[in-house]
């Protein structure tokens, strides 16, 4: 990151800048990303793209957490209520008319996962970090003879869910406290699932050995992912570090559609799809209007969290991410930063 951009980092974070200025530096970080991650140079471009590949079947930080993982900090779901829908998804929304509110949309793609991973009632099913529980309480309610085993990096996490399960009296869930890479299980599932945290799978090298031993003979794995629609890039080098919020959550690595849709000797993909990336930013103007309108309630909570000489910058930290999410994935109509769906079969 240079001075200049140092500088107006620090500037933005003091909440003090306007938005409509903090919106076209987004937009200008966004136009300078694109230019320099094409390269004007099929080969060089290519070459970029294997490395990428390399990286993501091999073991590599694609995504660092600053807010909550690496800082050991734990929210009870009550704090995500202050920006979330109903569900408490921290993934995509998904507006089929585009006037749906964030509850009916997060409910649709909750959906449409469980369509595009062909769940049905009576699977074993593992999710592989959960989040806040969406999905798995979402599938638990509509398949209650599922078996489901949630996985969360975070001990507070699980002891927040399993409260929440047991106030909903719902039995068929097994939240568990532990990373991937250490988790092992005598039984095998019919499905397993990854929600926008592909970032613990790269992680481990070899991912898909990992996930092909996983599964049962005819299981499938689903993923779903935040990519670029054609080019993978390496944030520092394309000037992407400098995007505001990043010191919350940081995409350190960016894939593509292609780079996450190639077959691997272990498993074969059996379809796949690409969401615009205007849905993205729909969802994120929802959360920066529910964000902005609980400032007082999030700022208490994050004043016990941090301290009180802490909590502002952490508020405007996560006001500004959440605003990066709105420009990146609505920059050219939605069309560059997608999301895109992933389902998988063990090969023969």
């Amino acid at each position: 990151m240079g001075f200049t951009s140092k500088i107006i980092y620090k500037a933005l974070e003091t909440g003090f800048i306007p938005d409509r200025i903090t919106k076209l530096w987004m937009k200008y970080l966004c136009y300078r990303t694109i230019k320099n991650a094409k390269l004007d140079n099929i080969e060089a471009r290519n070459s970029v793209f294997r490395q990428i590949r390399s990286d993501l079947l091999n073991g590599s930080e694609i995504r660092k957490y600053y807010f909550t993982e690496r800082n050991s900090i734990d929210f009870p779901l009550t704090f995500y209520d202050y920006f979330l829908g109903k569900n408490l998804s921290l993934t995509c929304g998904y507006f089929s008319t585009g006037a749906e509110d964030l509850n009916e949309a997060e409910d649709t793609a909750l959906w449409l996962a469980s369509e595009h991973a062909r769940i049905r009632e009576g699977m074993s099913i593992l999710e592989i970090g959960c989040g806040a529980g969406a999905f798995s309480f979402w599938l638990a309610n509509k398949y209650p003879s599922c078996k489901i085993t949630a996985l969360t990096p975070s001990p507070k996490m699980l002891s927040n869910l399993r409260k929440k399960a047991q106030e909903l009296d719902i039995n068929n869930i097994n939240f568990i406290s532990q990373e991937i890479k250490d988790f092992t299980d005598a039984d095998k599932f019919d499905r397993v699932i990854c929600l926008e945290r592909f970032d613990l799978l790269a992680s481990l090298g070899n991912w898909e050995k990992r996930v092909k031993k996983l599964l049962n003979k005819d299981g499938m794995f689903f993923m779903t992912a935040r990519v670029h629609s054609s080019t993978a890039f390496y944030e520092d080098s394309t000037g992407f570090d400098n995007m505001p919020g990043n010191n919350v959550i940081e995409d350190v690595i960016i894939p593509s559609v292609k780079s996450l849709m190639l077959t691997t000797p272990d498993l074969h993909l059996v379809d796949m799809w690409e969401i615009s990336g205007l849905h993205y930013k729909q969802t994120a103007d929802k959360w920066f209007r529910k964000f902005t309108f609980n400032k007082e309630p999030i700022l208490r909570a994050l004043e016990k969290a941090y301290g009180s000489d802490k909590a502002h910058s952490w508020y405007n930290k996560m006001r500004l991410y959440i605003l990066s999410l709105y420009e990146r994935y609505g920059y050219n109509h939605g069309q560059e930063w997608i999301t895109a769906q992933y389902l998988y079969s063990p090969s023969k």
